[in-house]
């Protein structure tokens, strides 16, 4: 017996192998096998011998050919993917039966054929484009399903809860929503702007669809919504009323540094610091209130002898850092007060929680109990992630706790 493997009978394992290779883990054949746009019945020839000479030359590989294609026939049965036979006649050789091609005539029968890991993944992606199609809706079903499988890789990758965003938000979304405001304070509800911004490439392509093509005529998303385009560069300053944009010569944003606020009183009697500036765009009219943003660890600022004789209040990610920054700020403002750092905070968004460093060990100083409490949960793992980003709270919520701020009696 020859030690060369043969060039004919190609066998289950290696037929399976082709097709993984070239259906499943080829990203863009896989999405058209889900599309429809792979043209069954799918043909593999499967090369039987060609005499009694490559038989007795191979007779192992002979037997393995047989027998994995018998064994395939059976386990196949009542299915979309059929074994085809034929008689084969060879001198000094019985008369055989051998397979002679493989033939799948579904979607359904090529994955169950490439085994059932493959078989599991395309009703997985059939299970989420179905629900997807459902739960969006619209007129053109066909057209959804194809901008949905081509951002495939985005959806599989989305948790449940971002997958409910997703469903959520889009019906919120409409043109000119939001004229003369920010992304980040679009009137959406239950659902963070964060969310918008980092999947604005899926929901214009979804949105596209769904508006027949108004969004790409705009020329983009944030064009359809008509919201402002972002600052860019900046320590950012921004009144929230009529009063304190008067009074900066109508400047709806301004861009000023360190020594600058340290010497220029700001005209609103509520200052609100805010650690990441894309948060400070999510917020609308808020009474006798300026906003500073974007200092991050930019802190000395607040030494200014003015901030004295003014309401303060710090807003920033409830992580380890964003504690330290808070105690760093009520160091030197001590009537400082912390909104949206807190347990109830925490536990209303903790399914949107992440991972952080533990970059901070030591508690901050100048925390109050409560905030060392929440502080010490976070070290501790008690909730689910070590992280609750500001960006990741819904507008609605931000907006009613700055307000109920800004209003309060002291």
């Amino acid at each position: 017996m020859s030690s060369k493997a043969p060039d004919w009978g190609v066998l289950v394992t290696t037929a399976r192998e082709r097709w993984r290779s070239r259906f499943l883990d080829n990203a863009k054949n896989y999405r058209s096998v889900l599309a429809g746009e792979i043209e069954f019945p799918l043909t593999l020839p499967l090369k039987p011998p060609k005499s009694a000479k490559d038989i007795l030359a191979h007779t192992a590989h002979f037997q393995a050919f047989y027998q994995q294609w018998q064994a395939l026939e059976r386990s196949l049965a009542n299915t979309a993917c059929e074994v085809v036979w034929e008689l084969k006649r060879f001198q000094s050789v019985a008369e055989q039966r051998l397979p002679v091609r493989l033939v799948v005539h579904d979607a359904a029968g090529l994955m169950r054929f490439i085994g059932a890991s493959a078989y599991q993944q395309w009703q997985s992606s059939e299970r989420l484009l179905h629900t997807l199609v459902a739960g969006i809706g619209g007129t053109d079903s066909v057209s959804l399903r194809t901008t949905l499988i081509k951002h495939l890789a985005t959806l599989e990758a989305m948790s449940e809860d971002k997958l409910r965003l997703l469903l959520g938000v889009l019906p919120q979304l409409q043109a000119q929503m939001g004229r003369g405001e920010y992304l980040r304070a679009l009137p959406v509800v239950g659902v963070d702007t964060k969310f918008i911004e980092q999947h604005g490439y899926l929901l214009e392509a979804i949105l596209d669809v769904l508006h027949e093509g108004a969004i790409s005529a705009a020329g983009g998303l944030s064009s359809w919504l008509a919201c402002l385009e972002k600052p860019r560069d900046w320590l950012l300053v921004r009144p929230l009323c009529a009063k304190p944009l008067a009074a900066l010569a109508g400047m709806p944003i301004l861009r000023l540094s360190t020594e600058t606020l340290w010497h220029m009183p700001l005209p609103a009697h509520n200052i609100l610091i805010i650690e990441n500036e894309q948060s400070c765009l999510a917020l609308s009219h808020i009474p006798e209130t300026i906003v500073v943003a974007g200092g991050g660890k930019n802190l000395s600022w607040l030494g200014a002898e003015w901030l004295a004789d003014k309401r303060v209040a710090y807003w920033g990610d409830i992580d380890s850092e964003g504690f330290a920054m808070l105690s760093q700020a009520r160091a030197k403002v001590p009537q400082l007060k912390a909104l949206m750092m807190d347990a109830a905070t925490v536990e209303r968004f903790a399914e949107r929680m992440v991972e952080e460093p533990h970059s901070v060990f030591k508690a901050p100083e100048c925390l109050l109990e409560a905030e060392q409490h929440v502080f010490q949960n976070l070290r501790r793992g008690v909730y689910q992630q070590g992280r609750l980003e500001q960006e990741r709270l819904d507008r609605d919520y931000i907006q009613q706790q700055v307000l109920a701020w800004a209003v309060a009696e002291e």
